[in-house]
């Protein structure tokens, strides 16, 4: 897909009207914004689930792939172990980087300890 507009809106709201978290990762960083832009048309797209009484997902924002670098399987899969621990509270930040240097950064897995 090449192509983000028109939103598929109502596709995104079925496909995770029941999960409890979801990271959008997506290649930029927009610094002066609490989310990057993928991740704000997810959240627009299942706000309308608390308007019907339905506790949608928390959405987590992961940016990846900065400054052209490829993407491994282990900067997913730290992603994903830094989701399954996130728990929500004051401190608890909802954005992360994977793949560079930076002060939000998640490690990269070690993929081949885990095998």
């Amino acid at each position: 897909m090449t192509s983000w507009r028109p939103f598929p809106t109502h596709d995104i709201r079925d496909a995770l009207r029941h999960a409890r978290v979801v990271i959008v990762v997506e290649r930029t960083d927009d610094p002066a914004a609490g989310d990057g832009p993928l991740t704000r048309d997810v959240k627009a797209a299942l706000q309308p689930l608390g308007a019907i009484g339905v506790r949608g997902p928390r959405v987590l924002s992961a940016a990846a792939g900065l400054g052209s670098r490829d993407v491994s399987a282990g900067d997913l899969a730290g992603l994903l172990a830094w989701a399954s621990t996130w728990t929500p509270g004051p401190t608890s930040r909802t954005f992360a980087v994977s793949g560079v240097r930076h002060p939000l950064a998640v490690p990269r897995a070690d993929l081949d300890r885990v095998l």
